[in-house]
């Protein structure tokens, strides 16, 4: 019986935990968690732990950190400008 490439992959390539990937990426894993949640970090969960596949962490070291975050650029917090009261006509002065 003949694999294609994918099931080649998932049957020869090594899992990594999320620890020893948030270590190779240099993030918590609070951060690697964030990922996958999101979707930039692809995984597999396995019952109640989560692998992710190898070659898709040295994608991401090649490729560069900023690569892998794909989040909206930030943007200053909008300002509050306090209004003056329109009903105030100054007898409470």
């Amino acid at each position: 019986m003949e694999l294609s490439m994918p099931e080649v992959r998932e049957k020869t390539e090594r899992m990594l935990r999320l620890s020893e990937v948030a270590a190779r990426l240099g993030v918590s894993y609070g951060t690697a968690l964030l990922y996958v949640h999101q979707g930039i970090l692809p995984a597999i969960r396995l019952g109640v732990t989560i692998r992710v596949h190898e070659s898709v962490v040295k994608e991401i070291l090649k490729r560069g950190a900023g690569a892998s975050r794909q989040t909206a650029p930030r943007t200053a917090a909008p300002q509050v400008v306090p209004q003056e009261d329109k009903n105030d006509n100054g007898a409470g002065q």
